[in-house]
């Protein structure tokens, strides 16, 4: 049955809609989806968008269903199952990495993106303020530092690297990659790299994945020297992703 994919968020068709209320209500878990193809954890503003639109033109998108907040991010980051869609081949979204999604896609090949760990963060914070979600993260960022007249982003940059309440989202590499570690995946590219490691990723997958470049808000030549000097705080971030980053 047609499944739509709209922003990263799956809109089902009236049949399957049905077959997931059925599946919630009984609390149905099948152990194994042996037709997924492929688990592909999105580290945020880390390409995820332009992987999602490669992966939908390869795959066709009825068969990438986007697991985030409302769709099965929450139960797979703390290692339950989930309902999939009968013609799913592909899983794509913010969910963290357990041990348990090798149970339960045992055929699946597991690929990650990144991104230099402080031009990451950089790019999130862009996106907090031009999105200006309403949520405790950023209410608590606009009430400790933007109410208070610090407008700068270099300058609340530097307060939300030292806000141990504020940084946690700044930081993720450790929390991604606790489970399974980086070096367990069968793919792992970089945001530095992307037309030749989207090479490397067809092959690993045996498909043909065109580079769609989407929603990418800053570079490394964005970055001002203020963040530059920050990098000490994000030591181990670049622990875990300093060989895979090619710059």
């Amino acid at each position: 049955m047609k499944q739509f994919t709209v922003s990263g968020i799956n809109q089902l068709s009236f049949k399957t809609s049905i077959e997931k209320l059925l599946f919630d209500f009984s609390k149905r878990k099948p152990s194994i989806h042996e037709n997924i193809e492929c688990v592909s954890y999105h580290i945020p503003k880390t390409a995820g968008t332009s992987l999602r639109l490669s992966l939908d033109h390869a795959y066709h998108a009825n068969s990438v269903y986007g697991a985030y907040k409302e769709s099965g991010a929450k139960e797979l980051s703390r290692g339950d199952n989930i309902w999939l869609p009968n013609k799913t081949k592909v899983i794509h979204g913010h969910f963290k990495t357990h041990g348990n999604h090798y149970q339960y896609f045992p055929n699946a090949k597991h690929i990650v993106w990144v991104r230099d760990p402080i031009e990451r963060a950089w790019s999130l914070l862009g996106h907090l303020l031009a999105v200006k979600p309403n949520t405790p993260h950023f209410n608590l960022l606009k009430s400790r530092y933007i109410d208070k007249g610090i407008l700068n982003k270099a300058k609340l940059f530097q307060c939300v690297v030292k806000d141990v309440e504020l940084s946690t989202p700044f930081f993720v590499y450790h929390s991604y990659f606790k489970q399974i570690s980086i070096d367990k995946f069968n793919f792992v590219g970089s945001m530095h790299n992307m037309n030749k490691d989207f090479t490397r990723l067809s092959d690993v997958l045996g498909k043909t994945l065109i580079v769609e470049n989407q929603n990418r808000r800053t570079s490394a030549k964005d970055l001002p020297a203020e963040a530059k000097r920050l990098e000490k705080f994000f030591a181990n971030e670049y622990e875990i992703v300093a060989s895979y980053l090619n710059k």
